[in-house]
């Protein structure tokens, strides 16, 4: 319950922050807003995922390289096409869940345990 309330704190902590963002900074636009979510979504569905094995401290550099990679990847995307479809993030999430965890299997091989949502 503690670590699920922790959890609820960083989140609005994130959105408090996107919202103040929205409305200080209007020259930004909404791909950016929606690649700041979805990469706050990805980083908290993967710490969710691989918590149970926090131990294994070869996981936590390698997916730091990876979220590191993702966000250089969608920074070049966003900066040649502004205007990036929702549904497209909302497809390339799991997408990339899948591949992170290949890669980590494949390069430390950590497997999660069973993820419940």
């Amino acid at each position: 319950m503690r670590n699920l309330l922790l959890y609820i704190a960083i989140a609005l902590g994130i959105l408090a922050i996107l919202i103040v963002l929205a409305v200080y900074v209007p020259n930004v636009s909404h791909g950016w807003f929606i690649f700041g979510g979805t990469t706050t979504f990805l980083v908290a569905f993967l710490l969710k995922m691989y918590w149970p094995v926090r131990s294994k401290w070869k996981t936590w550099p390698l997916l730091g390289l990876l979220l590191l990679v993702h966000v250089g990847f969608y920074i070049v995307l966003l900066h040649y096409v502004q205007d990036v479809p929702i549904l497209s993030y909302f497809l390339s999430i799991p997408i990339e869940v899948m591949l992170f965890q290949s890669v980590v299997y494949k390069a430390v091989g950590v497997l999660p345990p069973k993820l419940k949502l």
